[in-house]
């Protein structure tokens, strides 16, 4: 049990040094890929395509990207949530200002990781929602409204996966800074007090 304990701290404080902050390098670099101009590009594109290239989605690479992103914040939130309630001391009485602040943080932690599973059941429903869309467009091809509603659907995602990403950066962004400002709280919730008395 001890040797996991190590593995765990020693997996925590990478995470902490430097997994999170270049994450929020390479996301903010992300966030830029969601431009104005990426958008207008996109639209043109969609425009000036055939019917059956405008069935295409032409967001597909961004959402695949956000989605191994949300993926992978998911599971670096868990080996977080497991090294802090492995930090917990028994609970006693006295002395539990650090136990407060290890609880405080493993919700915030839980609470990334509910964030990310909500968001990818909206993306999984966004695509669900595309797909009967297109169907639709298909045995239809005349009716301007589906295409418009199909146009309209992929731009609105377009929007939510660059604010999914802007959170996801935030997070990682909160949590490195959350947890580094209370690291020894964290590691140590509970002082030893000193039991030597000097006359």
């Amino acid at each position: 049990m001890d040797e996991l304990q190590s593995d765990l701290d020693m997996e925590a404080k990478q995470l902490l040094d430097s997994v999170f902050p270049e994450k929020c390098l390479q996301l903010t670099k992300q966030i830029e890929t969601f431009s104005e101009e990426e958008r207008l590009r996109l639209k043109q594109l969609r425009e000036s395509a055939t019917v059956d290239e405008q069935l295409l989605d032409p967001i597909a690479m961004h959402r695949s990207r956000i989605c191994s992103e949300i993926q992978t914040l998911a599971a670096q939130c868990s080996i977080l949530k497991t090294w802090i309630s492995l930090k917990t001391p028994k609970i006693e009485g006295g002395n539990n200002f650090g136990v407060a602040i290890q609880r405080g943080i493993a919700c915030e932690v839980a609470k990334v990781m509910d964030y990310c599973n909500k968001v990818s059941v909206q993306i999984s429903s966004h695509q669900t929602t595309r797909g009967d869309q297109v169907k639709r467009v298909n045995k239809h091809p005349l009716v301007e409204d589906h295409k418009w509603g199909l146009r309209e659907g992929d731009e609105m995602e377009f929007y939510d996966l660059k604010e999914i990403t802007v959170n996801l950066r935030n997070f990682y962004l909160l949590l490195s800074d959350m947890i580094g400002k209370n690291y020894s709280k964290v590691t140590q919730p509970k002082t030893v007090k000193s039991t030597s008395v000097m006359y």
